[in-house]
């Protein structure tokens, strides 16, 4: 199948390079005057922002995957490269107290595990079993990441060649 040597105006592609070529613009949300680009305006119109009259904005792939519309509405994006997970978004766990039998070498268990005493004035024996409360705060609240694996390329857009037919 030979490629046409016209794209059709609106026609995104993906490039190996770092750069637009002539007749082409990246897919980065540039805002364009709709007067100087009346062609692929009358194609993508305002479906990725602008005011419509005399600007319009190009898709802005940035950061993201394309998809085709289905149930969402075509300009529309969503999603994000990052999640902070609500305490309902985690599951109920528990985090066990890890120890050892061996002969403690340090008085406080900071940064370390709990051991047999070496020696040190203190009842080993539990009187009453740990509170839950007692075990520190999991997490930090920070964002983790949210994308899937990926290889990054340049969209970009034809500004010129031939009008879609309808």
């Amino acid at each position: 199948m030979s490629e046409s040597p016209m794209p059709y105006i609106g026609q995104i592609k993906l490039a190996s390079f770092d750069y637009a070529p002539k007749g082409w613009a990246i897919c980065d949300g540039s805002l364009l005057p709709v007067e100087k680009f009346a062609e692929l305006h009358s194609v993508i119109g305002s479906l990725y922002g602008g005011d419509g009259k005399r600007t319009f904005a190009l898709p802005d792939l940035r950061g993201r995957a394309p998809m085709h519309f289905g149930s969402h509405k075509q300009g529309t994006s969503g999603g994000t490269e990052t999640v902070t997970l609500t305490v309902d978004q985690i599951p109920p766990h528990t985090h066990q107290p890890v120890g050892t039998t061996t002969t403690g070498s340090l008085p406080v268990p900071t940064g370390n595990v709990w051991a047999v005493s070496r020696g040190l004035p203190y009842n080993n024996t539990a009187d009453a079993p740990m509170s839950p409360s007692a075990l520190a705060t999991s997490g930090e609240g920070g964002p983790h990441e949210n994308m899937q694996p990926s290889t990054v390329l340049t969209f970009i857009i034809a500004l010129t060649g031939t009008l879609p037919p309808r």
